[in-house]
């Protein structure tokens, strides 16, 4: 896939959707309510690109390509679908507590792609020119509201 993809902005509204769900019906898909015929360029645009594929029950999902080129989207803006500047680098939170012997884990369930579903400890990526202790805090915070 290449890194310099031009996508149209209803392609890239796909492709933020499918982020946050494991699959999903054409009619699930066209947020920006355009006619059948016209999200269907779409869709096979993207398909086309290797990006989306289209599973058994008529259903869509992102490919290991789209996962990629997907997660690179700065999803803390809503309704803004810009691509991030991204150094390949993140962070991992693990959070731990011990009480009366007993060890705990603060885990989250990931609920966008790559990895929807999967249990595990906070992560993030790092955004440029910021350091990793920020990235962390911010993480904690965006993720489980603890400040």
């Amino acid at each position: 896939m290449k890194k310099d993809i031009q996508l149209h902005p209803a392609q890239l509204a796909i492709l933020r959707e499918l982020l946050y769900k494991p699959e999903a019906r054409f009619s699930e898909l066209n947020v920006t309510n355009l006619t059948s015929d016209h999200f269907n360029f779409h869709i096979q645009q993207l398909i086309h690109a290797a990006l989306v594929e289209k599973s058994e029950g008529a259903k869509y999902k992102l490919t290991s390509s789209g996962k990629e080129f997907a997660n690179r989207f700065d999803t803390d803006t809503p309704n803004n679908i810009t691509i991030e500047k991204q150094a390949k680098i993140g962070v991992a939170v693990c959070c731990v507590d011990t009480q009366d012997g007993e060890i705990k884990y603060l885990l989250q369930q990931r609920l966008k792609q790559p990895y929807y579903g999967y249990w595990g400890c906070m992560t993030g990526k790092i955004k440029w020119g910021e350091s990793v202790y920020e990235t962390a805090k911010r993480e904690l915070e965006e993720e489980m509201g603890v400040q």
